[in-house]
């Protein structure tokens, strides 16, 4: 029994047989069209064939980024994956926690998903974290303040380990004339 297709490779097509990236939002749609191009190559009688230029947008961006630094146009930087990312968020809450006296989390790696998601969030609407102006109100909430505290001690250790997220990375790309 084949499983549920979430494309439709006949819309695709078109676009696959005139050369353009398709840019997917995780590696399993990525894979799963793929497969399903070279199925229908093979079911085609085809011998060779060039494999469908799909992407996941993370390792597009990735690709991206090492383009723009091998070109000269970005300061080198390593991108950290997403468990390098969660690893350096639980460093940080749990210092934060005990620089602070605070009670231990309950579900530290809930709180580690909301920090990355609320990182993303912020980097994509252009807010940045280090801008007293733009995160004022942080503080009229204590939850707010103390993820504020967190996201600027996490961009504090990515510098410092000279490292970037992947959406670090986008946002660099986009300031890019």
């Amino acid at each position: 029994m084949d499983s549920p297709r979430y494309f439709d490779l006949d819309r695709l097509r078109p676009l696959l047989q005139r050369g353009f990236t398709l840019i997917t939002p995780n590696l399993r749609l990525s894979r799963a069209i793929k497969q399903a191009w070279d199925r229908e190559q093979m079911q085609a009688g085809q011998v060779t064939w060039e494999p469908a230029p799909v992407c996941a947008l993370e390792h597009w961006l990735a690709g991206q980024w090492q383009q723009a630094v091998r070109a000269g146009v970005v300061s080198p930087a390593k991108t950290i994956s997403p468990l390098q990312q969660a690893d350096l968020w639980r460093q940080v809450i749990r210092d934060d926690t005990s620089a602070t006296d605070s009670a231990p989390l309950l579900r530290l790696d809930a709180a580690v998903d909301l920090a990355r998601q609320a990182r993303e969030l912020m980097l994509r609407y252009g807010i940045d974290p280090a801008d007293t102006k733009a995160t004022s109100e942080f503080a009229l909430d204590d939850d707010c303040a103390t993820f504020l505290r967190w996201c600027r001690a996490f961009t504090v250790a990515l510098q410092q380990q000279s490292a970037l997220t992947i959406d670090d990375s986008a946002i660099r790309l986009l300031a890019l004339d």
